[in-house]
This record gives C-alpha cells, sequence and structure tokens, in this order.
C-alpha cells in the first residue's frame, strides 16, 4: 500500500482501499482470534497452520500483482469534458440509470412489494430472472456517469441530483437491507467518481479516511443486520458492532473461522473442480432458466443452488474433518475461491487477478475516457475481494462493463478523452 502510493502519488490507486480490507479481512480478524485463543476452539493448530499459508500466499501475490499492474511512474491525466460531450454522457448514464430502476423495481413488485421485502431483516428481492436481478448493478455506471457529466461545473449540479436518483436502488437495498455489497459498491461509486469530476486535489487522508468510514458503515449495518427492518422496534446497538469487530462471542458462523475451515476441509477431501465451477459460472449461469431448467444438474453441480452438500460435500463429512459444518451463504474470499477450484495451483492466479485491478488503474491514467469509467466499476467492486469470491467481481463486472463498452463506442466513441499534457499534481499529501 505505502510502495504503490510513493510509486504513483494517487490516492485514488486501487491499493489505497483494497489495503486497509485485505488486512482487515486476512491479518487483523485472524490475528485476534489467534491472540484469543478462539480458533483452536474449532480447529487444530496444524490446520490454522496451513489455513493462514493459503491465505497469505494468496494476499501477497495478489499484492504484487497490483503493484505490477499499475507500472511505475504513471501519473493521472485531467479527465476532461467539453460542453458538447457533457449531455452525450448524461444521456448514457440516463439509460443505463432508468435500466437499472426498472429492474429494482421490477424485482420489489414481484417479491410482494416495497414493505413486504424490507419488512423482514436482510431483505431479499428477485423478479424471477437472474437477467433481471443483475441490470441493477448498472447504477454504478449511471451514477458515474452522470458525476462525470457533472465534472464540478455549478451550471450542471442538477446531474449530481440525477446521480443520486440511479444510485438509489443499491442505497435502499443496502441500508434498508443491511447488505454490506450493495451499500459498498454504490458509496464507492459516488466517492471515486466525485473525486475524478470535482476537478480538486484529494489527498491520501481524503480517500483512506472516507473509506474507514465506509467500513464502519458497513460494519455496523451488517452487525445490526437482525434488527434492520421497516417496522422493527427494536433499537440499534452499537455493542452489537463491538463485538462484531473485536468478538466475544465466537461460533463457526464467524468469517475467520469458516474461511479457514473451509479450505482445509476441501483441502482434505481434495474437493476441487479444476475450472469447472468457473465455467459453469460464466457460460452456464447466463443461459435462462426456461430454456434450460436443469442446467445445474446436468453439470453435476446442483449443490450451488440448492446449497444441500456445502461445497461438494455432505454434512457428514464436514464433521469427520472438521467436527462442525459450515454455515450457509458464508464466503471465502478470492484467496480461498481460487484454492478450492485449482488447489494451491490456483493461488498463481492471484497475481494476474491483482495485476487487472492494477492494469485498469494505469489505463484510468493514461487513456481516461472510457478507462476512467471501467476503472470506477471495478473499483466499486473491489469489497468483493476479500469478503466474496472471485466470480462475484467478475460476473457483476461483466453485466456493467460490456453494456457500458457496446453504448460507449456506439454513441461517445472516442471523444471524450483526456487532455494529453495536463498531469495532475498528485503531491497531495499535506492537504
Amino acid at each position: 500500500m505505502v510502495r504503490a502510493y510513493r510509486e504513483s502519488g494517487d490516492s485514488l490507486h486501487p491499493m489505497i482501499f483494497l489495503g486497509p480490507m485485505l488486512m482487515f479481512v486476512f491479518a487483523f480478524q485472524p490475528g485476534l482470534l489467534v491472540f484469543q485463543g478462539e480458533l483452536e476452539r474449532f480447529l487444530s493448530v496444524d490446520q490454522i497452520g496451513f489455513a493462514q499459508g493459503v491465505f497469505t500466499l494468496g494476499l501477497f501475490l495478489f499484492c504484487v500483482g497490483v503493484v505490477c499492474g499499475g507500472g511505475r511512474g504513471r501519473k493521472r491525466i485531467r479527465f476532461e469534458v467539453s460542453d458538447a460531450m457533457r449531455p452525450k454522457l448524461a444521456k448514457l448514464g440516463v439509460v443505463l440509470g432508468i435500466l437499472a430502476i426498472v429492474s429494482y423495481w421490477v424485482g420489489i413488485l414481484v417479491s410482494g412489494g416495497f414493505f413486504t421485502v424490507y419488512g423482514r431483516s436482510k431483505g431479499f428481492y428477485s423478479a424471477g430472472s437472474g437477467w433481471i436481478n443483475e441490470l441493477v448493478n448498472l447504477s454504478i455506471p449511471a451514477t458515474a456517469l452522470m458525476l462525470l457529466a457533472w465534472h464540478g461545473d455549478r451550471r450542471y449540479r442538477h446531474y449530481i441530483l440525477a446521480a443520486f436518483l440511479f444510485a438509489s436502488p443499491l442505497l435502499l437495498h443496502g441500508f434498508l437491507g443491511a447488505r454490506r455489497g450493495p451499500t459498498f459498491i454504490i458509496l464507492a461509486t459516488v466517492l471515486v467518481a466525485w473525486y475524478i469530476s470535482s476537478r480538486k486535489r484529494v489527498s491520501i487522508w481524503k480517500v483512506v479516511t472516507r473509506f474507514g468510514i465506509m467500513g464502519v458503515v458497513i460494519l455496523f449495518l451488517v452487525a445490526n443486520r437482525q434488527v434492520i427492518y421497516l417496522g422493527s422496534e427494536e433499537d440499534l446497538s452499537v455493542s452489537r458492532f463491538t463485538n462484531r469487530v473485536l468478538p466475544s462471542d465466537v461460533s463457526s458462523a464467524n468469517d475467520t473461522v469458516f474461511m479457514y475451515g473451509f479450505v482445509n476441509g476441501v483441502s482434505e477431501t481434495q474437493t476441487h473442480y479444476w475450472g469447472k465451477r468457473f465455467f459453469v459460472t460464466y457460460l452456464v449461469r447466463p443461459i435462462p432458466r426456461q430454456f434450460w431448467p436443469t442446467k445445474y444438474e446436468d453439470m453435476g453441480l446442483e449443490w450451488m443452488v440448492s446449497q444441500r452438500d456445502f461445497g461438494g460435500i455432505e454434512d457428514g463429512i464436514w464433521e469427520d474433518v472438521l467436527g462442525w459444518v459450515p454455515a450457509r451463504g458464508s464466503a471465502i474470499g478470492f484467496s480461498g475461491d481460487l484454492f478450492f477450484e485449482f488447489s494451491w495451483v490456483g493461488l498463481l492466479f492471484c497475481m494476474p487477478l491483482g495485476y487487472v485491478f492494477g492494469w485498469m488503474w494505469s489505463q484510468s491514467c493514461i487513456r481516461g475516457g472510457l478507462w476512467t469509467l471501467l476503472y470506477i466499476e471495478l473499483a466499486a467492486l473491489s469489497i468483493y475481494i476479500p469478503t466474496q469470491s472471485v466470480s462475484a467481481v467478475f460476473h457483476r463486472y461483466l453485466v456493467m462493463s460490456v453494456p457500458t463498452i457496446i453504448i460507449w463506442r456506439w454513441y461517445i466513441g472516442n471523444k471524450a478523452r483526456p487532455q494529453v499534457g495536463q498531469p495532475v499534481n498528485m503531491n497531495w499529501l499535506t492537504k
């Protein structure tokens, strides 16, 4: 993180916001449980050491990839938008924003209405179609485009209102459903796009503190998830938040306990899919169920939907290996996900995964335009790197980036480009 900033001088380098999240998930939380002696209640010393090796190696390779992908000496070129280009960016944002809002409200209405969805904890909705459900993520490019079109010009402050309108699906679902993913990705979109658009110099301290505040808000929401719903009469509790950060009552559902146990379980049972699970995720999953209702069963991965055998391993086997059964719905992070798929070989992919983040940042610096928008989209999804899986990042990124690229190329072309020769001064450490 320090090296990335020293070499780039850019407070929007991916390591600036990825670094604290990675340290919290893979260093602070495990270290605290080891210090408290809680991990040994669920895993043997050898199993703890094995899991630490998996996650430490994956984390190291990922960070190396980010730094290498960013290159050296990159300086962000100022993102400039002409008066003729501004309405085009806004119109593109409106198109994507309307699609996001429509998909969100279709899902809400199909699921029984707003009060039905959010009248229970961890509100959930579905339009009955994965394609419609995923279109809500177009809120990210729509919000970013409106802020880029605004570009700090007071004459176009109404674009800011439009940005928050298009952000509303993820904001509502994030806060009323106490969902960390939607909450982070839309707040991160607003933050990064705002700094790029405002033409103001932003210090690393501002970026770190604001992402830190976002992290506290998200942890607070997750900690109080069971009492956050419309009509709830229970008070939000700071003690729940404290127990989330500094747990005193640790169970097998704890994120670290789960991740450490999971990689041991798949290793000892040699449950690896060698690309099959990714193949199904990216190529089979997009096929509508109306055309292929038994697609997961036919591919031998029915557990991906039913969660009957978690990870494809029967509960009895989990009991034999760990002495407990992993909680359904938990996630293993990017390195655990790659280890699950490819065993130790999978950790080698952590480096190119990090390289993608660094390279996308460098392209946004050098080329601007479309690359700036694509980088904002990827940065918004960065929370899924430590907290979910590789597929959680990239299947959402494909849903957003592909239509963004197609519509941009067709409607805007290469006109919204940076003004070459106007590098942004990144020496803002004391600002």
